[in-house]
């Protein structure tokens, strides 16, 4: 079971607010934010609503909590879910790259064995990456595949 943190992010508020009145615009109805430490840009305390622009009552601190105490599962899945997911793509765009620089030495008949056998490796690298939804974990505890070592300069 997933716990709940210390403090909302604005994201987690934004989550929140749209579960009371899910008809409203993050962004245009209303704006979230938390205060950061300048340096770090962590988190130093709760998110707050920033601007509310709509007709509707402004949803209490109370109000807020309760939504929280009964969908925290569900919001962090959903963050879980977005991480897991940017990660995947940005790992297919990296194996995508090396795989089509190979490719091209194969296509202009300049490959050496060496290049063929590392366009196979990031070859089973994306397959793998393509089928790690798949797994019990996903997505909160993903078991990423090994990327290949490669070492050619280009």
């Amino acid at each position: 079971m997933m716990k709940s943190t210390q403090w909302l992010t604005h994201d987690q508020l934004a989550f929140c607010v749209l579960k009371i009145y899910p008809e409203l615009i993050c962004g245009k109805d209303f704006w979230t934010s938390h205060p950061i430490e300048r340096n770090q840009l962590a988190q130093t305390g709760p998110a707050i609503i920033a601007i509310w622009d709509t007709e509707v009552t402004q949803p209490t601190i109370k109000q807020i909590r309760r939504i929280w105490a009964r969908h925290f599962e569900e919001c962090l899945l959903g963050e879980a879910e977005l991480n897991a997911a940017q990660t995947k793509l940005t790992l297919l765009a990296i194996a995508n790259q090396h795989v089509n620089d190979y490719q091209d030495l194969i296509d202009i008949e300049e490959a050496t064995d060496s290049d063929l056998k590392r366009q196979k490796e990031w070859k089973k690298f994306r397959a793998n990456l393509n089928r790690v939804n798949q797994q019990n974990g996903w997505p909160l505890q993903p078991e990423w595949p090994q990327q290949p070592d490669d070492h050619t300069a280009r």
